[in-house]
């Protein structure tokens, strides 16, 4: 007998690809004969962190290509940026090829549905999908649908969400269905929050804020904590600071850091990228973040109360619609980045005191994702390829 195959489609991003691993254990929790496989962006770096998961069995990878374009960015700019026309129209090409990698791999494989997690990847393969006649369902985890599941729409059996359908207005109704965020296993456990500080080198009367800028880091948010932190120091004596960089941005956040501060400096724990995100998460009393949906839906198993900068410039302003909808539901508080630092400064001191309202914040951050997403998300995609598998014995 054929073991039922699940094919997973992600890039580009941590939120486009750690989501995965859940969905996938889910999978093999309930299909115990499946094999698990994925694709993802060539030299995408992100997809490297599925490596280490034992729930999937096949890795492969296709060019995707990928449609610049600035949220922000004036008709006039778009027209004389004549660098990313360029790459625009070399992308073109990529994603031509993707195609072609694309049912090289499907047909090889033969998956009896497909799961489209987000990132310009899944355009080359859905689409080779859709000439194989595979069932392909998909998932939006942001307030809004994506440029590539905007292509692949009307190709798709199901298109499955975080929030609530009606914000996918780009999407057929009757084939939406909110199902929320899948969150891996550790951000799902309890913990002791004193002995995981002791640990990690903390006392407990520590406060500790937790920054964090994405799986890319934050330029932005990097240099505005190093701009406010002496002031916050002065006024908070306790205050600890653990600021995740990202790669590119961690030699020049620590020189600046360093220049800033002097011997305060540390008071700052540095991390580049850690694959132990959820241990930082629980000992901080409050979090700086972007508007990353997976990366605030993982902060919202943990209860926390954040502080949420979203991004103004990435394609769409997803991050932006996120933040709007979770500011409607008082579950963060929404600093934008066109306001000043102090904005900013005011927003950390005030929170950190106010005990009361950080657990408010926490609540309603919980509140606002819906649980379990993953082990819905793998019923879907195991009805659908048993549904298959039933009209292919019928014929």
């Amino acid at each position: 007998m054929r073991k039922t195959k699940y094919l997973l489609v992600g890039g580009g991003s941590g939120g486009h690809i750690m989501p995965l691993i859940p969905v996938a254990e889910q999978i093999k929790s309930k299909d115990t004969e499946s094999v698990v496989a994925f694709i993802g962006q060539r030299k995408d770096r992100f997809s490297k962190m599925l490596n280490s998961s034992t729930a999937i069995d096949e890795h492969y990878s296709v060019y995707a290509g990928k449609f610049r374009r600035y949220h922000d960015q004036k008709l006039l700019a778009k027209i004389f940026d004549i660098k990313t026309l360029f790459f625009n129209i070399r992308d073109f090409f990529l994603f031509i090829i993707g195609i072609l990698q694309s049912l090289i791999i499907l047909m090889k494989i033969k998956p009896q549905v497909i799961f489209s997690k987000g990132g310009y990847v899944c355009a080359p393969v859905g689409i080779a999908g859709h000439i194989l006649r595979i069932p392909i369902i998909t998932h939006d985890s942001d307030a809004m649908v994506s440029l590539a599941h905007r292509i692949i729409a009307k190709k798709a059996k199901l298109h499955l969400t975080a929030w609530p359908k009606e914000l996918y207005t780009k999407y057929d109704q009757n084939k939406v269905f909110q199902v929320g965020i899948p969150v891996r296993k550790e951000y799902k456990q309890s913990y002791a929050k004193e002995s995981l500080k002791k640990e990690l080198g903390y006392d407990n009367t520590d406060k500790i804020v937790l920054i964090m800028g994405g799986g890319l880091g934050s330029k932005y948010i990097n240099d505005s904590i190093i701009q406010i932190a002496k002031s916050l120091f002065y006024k908070i004596p306790k205050l600890k600071i653990i600021n995740i960089t990202g790669h590119k941005l961690y030699q020049d956040t620590v020189i600046r850091y360093s220049e800033a501060l002097g011997e305060q400096a540390k008071q700052v724990r540095l991390i580049d990228f850690t694959e132990e995100l959820y241990k930082f998460v629980v000992i901080s009393d409050i979090v700086v973040t972007r508007a990353g949906a997976t990366n605030l839906a993982e902060l919202a198993s943990l209860s926390k109360a954040c502080i949420i900068i979203p991004s103004p410039f990435l394609a769409g302003g997803h991050q932006l619609e996120n933040a709007k909808y979770l500011e409607s539901r008082d579950a963060g508080i929404i600093v934008s980045e066109s306001e000043n630092k102090q904005q900013l400064q005011d927003s950390i001191s005030d929170l950190l005191s106010d005990e009361k309202l950080i657990n408010t914040l926490g609540i309603n951050l919980n509140s606002a994702f819906l649980k379990n997403a993953e082990s819905e998300i793998a019923e879907y995609l195991i009805n659908e390829a048993r549904n298959l598998d039933n009209i292919n014995r019928k014929s």
